[in-house]
């Protein structure tokens, strides 16, 4: 199996019982091993709909907007923050 998904990029499903119950899995291919995925049932998926309540929503927009301006400002680079540098040596 895991020779046939490499060759073909493809993934693979099936039901995998897990804690008594059948749960819906993707079988793939990864780093050469064979991976399972748990999945849901198609049932077992609620609506998005009232999952983030919109004055969230809004604020994570402002939110974005502010940062985006603050980088536009700075040459599209963040602002120094005065900490550590990737390069400085740990003591």
């Amino acid at each position: 199996m895991r020779d046939a998904l490499n060759r073909s990029g493809e993934v693979a499903v099936g039901k995998v019982a897990l804690r008594g119950r059948e749960t819906l899995a993707a079988i793939r291919i990864h780093e050469g091993a064979l991976t399972v995925h748990t999945m849901l049932w198609p049932d077992e998926i609620r609506p998005h709909e009232g999952m983030a309540p919109d004055r969230d929503v809004d604020l994570m927009a402002a939110l974005e907007q502010s940062v985006r301006k603050t980088q536009e400002g700075h040459g599209g680079q963040p602002k120094a923050t005065g900490g550590k540098k990737s390069t400085d040596k740990k003591p």
